[in-house]
């Protein structure tokens, strides 16, 4: 009976890491009137008041990802100013590592160019990733 319940408790523990959870806001003020903050703590702390199309896909102790616009470019630019450069290459390794969880709206691997593109380092393990030419930034987190 004993292995029974162990097998019951370590298939509900793995399927836990297989789900993904989905967040979307049109713009900074639906993000704003969220009452609940645990659920927007999975972004990351650059959105700002010009932001709109906020996503996030978030998988439990795995990695998360999300997209943020900016209507003015000087927002998106002057928040990675804040952050430590880092090379496309690194993202790319850690992406790939995470290839089978990327959403659909994520940049995709395979265009991430290195002139076309510049990273920073938001924190010890999440970065941030900007098409030079967009006022978009994807972040990828992991655990």
């Amino acid at each position: 009976m004993r292995f029974i319940y162990f097998i019951i408790i370590v298939l509900f523990l793995s399927s836990c890491h297989n789900k993904s959870y989905e967040q979307f806001y049109a713009n900074y003020s639906d993000f704003e009137k969220v009452k609940n903050k645990r659920l927007t703590g999975w972004f990351p702390e650059i959105i700002t008041h010009d932001s709109y199309d906020i996503q996030n896909t978030s998988y439990l102790d795995i990695c998360a990802f999300s997209s943020i616009k900016y209507n003015y470019p000087s927002s998106a630019d002057s928040l990675l100013r804040l952050y430590t450069p880092i090379s496309i290459t690194t993202f790319k390794k850690v992406l790939k590592k995470h290839q089978s969880k990327v959403p659909v709206w994520f940049v995709p691997l395979g265009s991430i160019k290195d002139e076309a593109y510049e990273v920073v380092v938001l924190n010890k393990k999440l970065y941030a990733l900007k098409n030079k030419t967009e006022n978009r930034i994807y972040t990828l987190s992991f655990y």
